[in-house]
């Protein structure tokens, strides 16, 4: 799921929170978000709290509870795992 973070000319940015890799507040106070390919840039500057940035980009990623229940996929326990990958296997 991308998240949008407005930067601070406040030009809209979706990014891929798979990508994001590091966040991190600098002397300002900004938040500096460091992505890991080429489309973000170096960075993206914004005045939204790292917490707020961190949260709604964890939320984002893919194997988040937040994620899982917002796409209906399926939470299964270890031994449901277990159990299907012996299926698969079998």
């Amino acid at each position: 799921m991308l998240v949008m973070i407005t930067d601070l000319k406040d030009k809209h940015h979706w990014i891929n929170p798979l990508y994001v890799k590091s966040i991190r507040t600098n002397r300002k106070g900004q938040t500096e978000i460091i992505g890991s390919i080429s489309y973000m840039g170096s960075m993206i500057k914004t005045n939204e709290s790292a917490e707020s940035v961190a949260d709604r980009i964890s939320v984002a990623m893919p194997d988040s509870p937040a994620w899982q229940a917002a796409t209906g996929a399926a939470v299964l326990s270890d031994e449901q795992q277990r159990a299907a990958a012996a299926a698969a296997a079998g």
